[in-house]
């Protein structure tokens, strides 16, 4: 009788992972898709502008982006950016750490970017300027 609770409960453990690891369907057509892409940070006060250093984006190689951010509501100062990438659907993000390097007034290099599986990743863009912090995301679909 003890057997019963516990088989219910692992069918219930199982099922819940699986849907956590597949996630919900992914539409590819709203990924990015053609390079470079511009967006707006989520308060207006950025625009972004992304794109891969040395061609496409592919599953389990290293890459570059060269990013651009003009400020459109803030004072043009300094910027702090941050820049990471996740897998929303498996709840993860990438197993390396981007590094950011200045290559003229608000722009970067950003190296040690990887996509280590293949799906839906989310690449976000936090940039903090004039005293506002807002955030830009890529989605892009890796094959």
């Amino acid at each position: 009788m003890r057997l019963l609770p516990f088989v219910a409960l692992c069918s219930t453990i199982f099922i819940s992972c699986d849907q956590a690891a597949t996630g919900p369907d992914v539409d590819e057509n709203a990924a990015t898709t053609t390079w470079p892409a511009t967006k707006t940070t989520e308060g207006g006060a950025f625009s972004v502008t992304l794109e891969p250093g040395k061609g496409d984006i592919r599953w389990n190689e290293h890459f570059s982006l060269n990013l651009s951010i003009k400020p459109r509501k803030a004072d043009g100062g300094p910027l702090t950016v941050i820049v990471d990438a996740d897998m929303p659907a498996h709840r993860h993000g990438m197993n390396t750490k981007p590094e950011l390097a200045p290559t003229g007034e608000h722009e970067f290099q950003v190296d040690g970017m990887l996509f280590h599986m293949k799906g839906a990743w989310v690449i976000t863009v936090d940039v903090t300027g004039g005293g506002v912090t807002e955030r830009a995301t890529f989605p892009v679909f890796i094959k």
